[in-house]
């Protein structure tokens, strides 16, 4: 029995410490594909009067599938340069299905009505959001993670569930307007761009507050833990002194 346990133990253990480069570079390849697929759209609806032809909705899509992907990779990135946990099957397949939304919504720009090329969006957030309370669900098991998920993982459901919820809501919400009143296809796809680079935003935030703001900190600590050993030894050098 001892021997089996030591088996999965390093099998665990393997896992923990290969798996973040097989998914890193699974989801690099997955939108690799997706943004020569998008470019590749996109050059067909130029031809062939040119890209200045392209109606502006069409634009406005192309930015949201190229924010979207860079979303998607710094996501991924920072996870698992953050996080350590023994994988699952789930944590495979989800950015299979990610990039198979992703390749959908390429092929469908340009063509049809927006608030069909909308509705998926809703989902997409929905699956990005699952996967991560799953990840970090298998995080918490493993004992490396627990100081940085104290340190930067909100206790409040709703700080750490609000802007994804909020998200969601909004994309359901512009998707329903866009199908009553077509007119507003434009300004939803406006604000469809500007809710995936706050994302962007807030992914480069969370980075900085996890890494720099952290170093600052130990850097601060260092510094004083210093001065407090320079004011102990000149403590006790002056008491020897005056002995």
């Amino acid at each position: 029995m001892a021997g089996a346990d030591r088996q999965v133990a390093i099998l665990r253990a393997r896992a923990k410490a290969q798996f973040p480069s097989v998914l890193l570079t699974l989801t690099s390849i997955i939108q690799a594909i997706a943004l020569e697929s998008l470019w590749s759209r996109f050059s067909a609806l130029a031809e062939p009067e040119g890209f200045l032809a392209i109606p502006i909705e069409a634009w406005l899509q192309a930015i949201a599938m190229l924010l979207a992907i860079m979303v998607l990779w710094i996501y991924y990135a920072q996870l698992v340069m953050r996080l350590v946990w023994v994988p699952r099957l789930a944590d495979s397949l989800i950015p299979f299905a990610l990039g198979i939304a992703q390749f959908l919504e390429i092929d469908t720009l340009g063509r049809g009505e927006i608030a069909l090329w909308l509705a998926p969006f809703p989902l997409i957030f929905l699956l990005c959001f699952a996967g991560w309370n799953w990840t970090v669900a298998h995080a918490m098991e493993e004992p490396e993670n627990a100081d940085l998920i104290a340190a930067f993982l909100p206790e409040d459901r709703l700080l750490r569930h609000g802007p994804m919820a909020g998200s969601v809501a909004l994309l359901v919400l512009f998707s329903a307007i866009v199908r009553l009143w077509p007119g507003a296809s434009t300004a939803a796809l406006v604000a469809l761009d500007a809710l995936l680079v706050l994302h962007l935003w807030l992914q480069g935030r969370y980075w900085r507050e996890s890494v720099f703001r952290a170093a600052g900190r130990g850097r601060s600590d260092g510094r004083g833990e210093a001065r407090s050993a320079s004011m102990s030894s000149e403590n006790a050098n002056d008491e020897v002194a005056a002995g």
